[in-house]
């Protein structure tokens, strides 16, 4: 047992390293794109939120290396709100993130997803 909580100890702490080394959290991004898309955020149905509602999309806010994740969000999304699907990678560090813009990217094309990415400084590009 001992050895067991050591190790989850060990993860937490590595995992904890990786995800806290942003700039920003996600909600300060959610919160900095709503406006600029007309959206709400936070939105909630059936006990399901959504990081940004327009009348148009139901869209997933992601850190670019949790762009898989975001997919299958957004899509859930879409269908729970009956919108279109919508994801949009925060990009902090754009060489390292391009490997899953690119693979997002294939993906959003096969399955009708909008894909928009957002920098540091909150400038939002349509990926097509």
């Amino acid at each position: 047992m001992k050895k067991l909580l050591i190790i989850l100890l060990l993860i937490g702490t590595t995992l904890q390293g990786k995800y806290t080394k942003h700039k920003h959290i996600e909600r300060w991004y959610q919160n900095k794109i709503a406006p600029k898309l007309y959206g709400s955020t936070e939105v909630k149905y059936k006990g399901i939120r959504a990081d940004i509602i327009t009348n148009a999309y139901a869209c997933e806010v992601d850190f670019a290396y949790k762009a898989y994740e975001g997919i299958g969000q957004a899509l859930y999304y879409g269908i729970i709100f009956n919108l279109k699907p919508c994801l949009i990678l925060i990009t902090e560090n754009p060489r390292k993130d391009l490997k899953y813009i690119l693979r997002a990217k294939r993906v959003s094309k096969k399955y009708n997803i909008k894909l928009m990415t957002v920098d540091k400084n909150i400038n939002i590009k349509e990926i097509k």
